[in-house]
């Protein structure tokens, strides 16, 4: 009972957090009849799995800027990274669509650079890409102001995470950027209380708990009665500030009880977590192109079809992740 208020136990599961997130996004992207109201729901607001990665990479950002504060070489670890992954991942794509629409200069360079959607050039589909690019940016500031700074400071920084997302208002694709800016900076504040209190009270659990059933109850009543401003104000994801702290805590626990009597099930989901970026990545352009034969006739989706086509998406995010992986090691070891 000790390990599911102990912080590092916790954050241990991390990994496996990030595997339920991605495969929550798939599930929100693939073409398939949801089964039950729930169901309905749970895919339209899949979206909030990005929301766990990004919680989840401010808290891993923290602790590697605390073990090693030097900013050339916490950006150089995550060029090195994530690069290889992406360009493996997003080349077919880029040659797909510069083939079947034609492309500029420009667009290429601006998607090679992951800044595409902020730019409004090249494929502006991998938004999550561009917003690597800006939350690798911020925790620089982010963590040391969680590491000097009082509460007071730390809850203008918050303030200040919500101010940025108000200028995107109506521009759903900078808007899915920035109202993921508030989650980062509470995951490095997340990191900062777990490194100071080792233990969390049960006062602390409560008040996680508490902020995640209220979030699900207004994401509920913005998705039920607002659907029409959910994305151009953000409603589908500013109640995701509020729901995944806790829902991250209860990801955990769960996890210790799976890991207690099926071990090899956690094993899996740590691996898939090692793959996020290769899966996001590829099953996107697999759903793209397997959408863009269906329009011309090719073949017709069905329910069995598209889990098939998941199937073969995950199967290619796993070769390139292991191509990937000797590529960044290399690397390193040159770098």
């Amino acid at each position: 009972m000790a390990d599911f208020c102990d912080f590092k136990k916790i954050l241990s599961y991390r990994s496996v957090w990030m595997a339920l997130a991605a495969l929550w996004v798939v599930y929100h992207h693939i073409s398939l009849t949801p089964l039950c109201a729930f169901l309905q729901v749970l895919k339209s607001c899949g979206a909030g799995g990005v929301d766990i990665f990004v919680f989840a990479s401010g808290l891993g950002c923290y602790h590697s800027l605390k073990k090693n504060p030097d900013t050339l070489i916490f950006i150089k670890k995550r060029l090195i990274k994530i690069v290889p992954a992406y360009y493996l991942c997003v080349t077919p794509w880029v040659i797909f669509d510069g083939i079947r629409l034609g492309t500029t200069v420009q667009g290429v360079v601006a998607t090679y650079l992951g800044v595409d959607s902020l730019f409004g050039l090249g494929l502006q589909t991998l938004w999550y890409v561009n917003g690597l690019v800006v939350y690798y940016i911020l925790v620089l500031f982010f963590v040391p102001l969680c590491l000097r700074g009082n509460f007071k400071t730390k809850l203008l920084g918050f303030c200040f995470c919500i101010l940025l997302t108000v200028p995107f208002l109506g521009d759903t694709m900078r808007l899915m950027l920035f109202a993921r800016v508030p989650l980062l900076y509470l995951g490095v504040c997340a990191a900062d209380y777990g490194s100071r209190y080792p233990t969390l009270t049960k006062r602390t659990v409560l008040a996680l708990l508490g902020a995640m059933a209220a979030g699900i109850t207004i994401l509920l009543v913005c998705y039920y009665r607002c659907h029409e401003y959910l994305y151009p104000y953000g409603l589908l994801w500013w109640p995701f500030i509020l729901i995944v702290p806790g829902l991250c805590l209860l990801l955990s626990w769960l996890s210790m009880l799976v890991e207690r009597t099926a071990p090899i099930v956690i094993r899996f989901l740590r691996y898939v977590g090692g793959c996020t970026l290769e899966i996001y990545i590829v099953h996107m352009f697999v759903f793209h192109a397997a959408r863009r034969a269906m329009d011309a006739g090719i073949f017709y989706g069905t329910d069995k079809r598209w889990l098939l086509i998941t199937a073969a998406s995950f199967l290619f995010a796993f070769l390139a992740s292991a191509a990937a992986f000797r590529i960044s090691k290399f690397l390193a070891g040159k770098l």
